[in-house]
């Protein structure tokens, strides 16, 4: 996937199935969401690959307003 995302955003490719999420629609966002939380959540988690496989044959790339909407940290020295 991240490697797919590199192809994708080349210019500011994400770092983590979290950004990615950000940037697809819906089925596709909350497979991936679900995916890095059986991974890396507390506790343990089922997850459902079959769902995700599916969901990577129906999903859209959000336009870029949305990517950038991503909570950022503001600058350590503010102008």
């Amino acid at each position: 996937m991240l490697e797919w995302a590199r192809l994708q955003w080349p210019e500011d490719p994400p770092r983590s199935i979290g950004a990615i999420a950000n940037r697809v629609s819906d089925p596709l966002a909350s497979e991936l969401r679900a995916l890095s939380n059986a991974s890396y959540g507390a506790g343990a988690k089922e997850w459902d690959g079959a769902a995700l496989a599916k969901a990577l044959r129906s999903f859209a790339v959000l336009s870029e307003d949305r990517a950038e909407q991503e909570d950022k940290l503001p600058p350590l020295m503010p102008a």
